[in-house]
């Protein structure tokens, strides 16, 4: 039984980024600073709640409380360092004890804390480390948890129609990427990607460690499921000057002649439409060009879209 049919988290959703800024004695610490990329709505699957992008000016904690809570240390997940610098799918695990799962629509506030502010010990949360303020005001984000059924997100979660295959309808619930596409991808706000939109979008689907560049074992990743549909490049030919990793400037010699940006603008007008992009990516999963993509092919690209999602 689907539980959330609604919930679609990714055909719905919109990164809200909150960025934040304080004040300490502390010299390490004198103005930390902290940003939450994250859903206004989230899955929880089995007690672990996934915070997609943390980036911090110094050593932080990420934890959550309850709703009405947001003035206490009454956590409902145990807080967990964030090194300094950007970490991607920081993980929090709900002490259920405190929280009962499963939960449907419940509110949480999440919230960051830099690591000793006034002393303590580094790398240990105490009582000493106090959460980042912006103009004297605790920063808070509140968000949606919901529980995942043991069968979401599953090739059945999409096969409505219980068919044994996914019609063009049923596939894009897995890859419907609007919000990204006009918030984040479409840089200048035309309502299509030209260009260098499109394989700049591409670069940084494949960077799953948000590092700018590309390592051996992100392009191995992305290469068998998605790549070698446009290039027999080996990373280490591509890799131009050696340095072992790839450079968005690398990527673009590799695939700005390759027809890749081309066979998704239908209309040759030099720009990829919302439509087009899901059409294109439709193309690209359905292997053996049935126009129906069957379960097999469904589980080589979505392990794709799923590091999408925390772009």
């Amino acid at each position: 039984m689907k539980t959330v049919p609604n919930l679609r988290l990714f055909a719905v959703l919109y990164i809200l980024v909150v960025g934040f800024t304080g004040c300490s004695d502390d010299d390490e610490n004198e103005n930390p600073l902290g940003t939450i990329q994250v859903a206004a709505e989230q899955i929880i699957s089995e007690n672990t709640l996934i915070i997609p992008v943390v980036s911090v000016g110094q050593d932080s904690w990420l934890t959550a409380v309850q709703v009405g809570d947001e003035n206490t240390n009454d956590f409902i997940a145990q807080p967990v360092l964030v090194k300094k610098g950007t970490t991607a799918d920081v993980k929090l695990i709900i002490d259920e004890s405190i929280f009962p799962l499963p939960v449907e629509g419940h509110q949480i506030v999440l919230k960051l804390y830099a690591d000793n502010l006034n002393g303590g010990t580094p790398g240990q949360w105490d009582p000493s480390d106090e959460p980042i303020k912006n103009n004297n005001v605790m920063v808070t984000k509140t968000i949606t948890v919901f529980a995942a059924g043991p069968d979401a997100y599953t090739f059945a979660w999409y096969d409505t129609n219980d068919d044994g295959v996914l019609d063009k309808e049923e596939a894009l619930e897995s890859y419907n990427f609007g919000n990204y596409f006009h918030n984040y991808w479409d840089t200048n706000q035309d309502d299509f990607l030209n260009k260098d939109e499109f394989y700049h979008t591409f670069f940084t689907n494949a960077d799953n460690e948000h590092s700018n560049s590309l390592s051996q074992e992100e392009w191995n990743t992305n290469y068998p499921k998605l790549l070698n549909h446009w290039t027999d490049t080996n990373f280490s030919s591509a890799d131009i000057n050696k340095d072992n990793v790839l450079s968005k400037e690398e990527w673009l010699t590799i695939f700005e002649e390759s027809g890749w940006f081309e066979s998704y603008d239908s209309n040759d007008n030099s720009l990829v439409s919302l439509e087009e992009w899901h059409n294109g990516l439709f193309k690209e999963w359905d292997i053996n060009l049935t126009n129906f993509i069957e379960q097999e092919e469904f589980e080589g690209y979505f392990p794709v879209v799923v590091s999408w999602w925390r772009w």
